[in-house]
């Protein structure tokens, strides 16, 4: 994981639900963003949130294009 993401995310204008759940992404990231393989349902425990919240705004997220399918 990289803390330099996660500093990023944190003083990026995105609402908080959305950064909690690109939190929860970047934790499981290599140190320069890439492979993030976790499950939505893991996802969501990080993020304290519900799979389907964790969907939602995956699919947010991917569309502003901060996650790459």
């Amino acid at each position: 994981m990289s803390y330099k993401i996660v500093d990023q995310i944190k003083k990026s204008p995105l609402p908080r639900p959305l950064k909690s759940v690109l939190e929860a992404y970047a934790t499981f990231a290599n140190r320069d963003g890439t492979s993030i393989r976790p499950t939505e349902a893991t996802v969501a425990l990080r993020a304290s949130a519900s799979r389907s919240v964790v969907s939602r705004h995956t699919q947010t997220l991917v569309a502003l294009g901060l996650l790459v399918h």
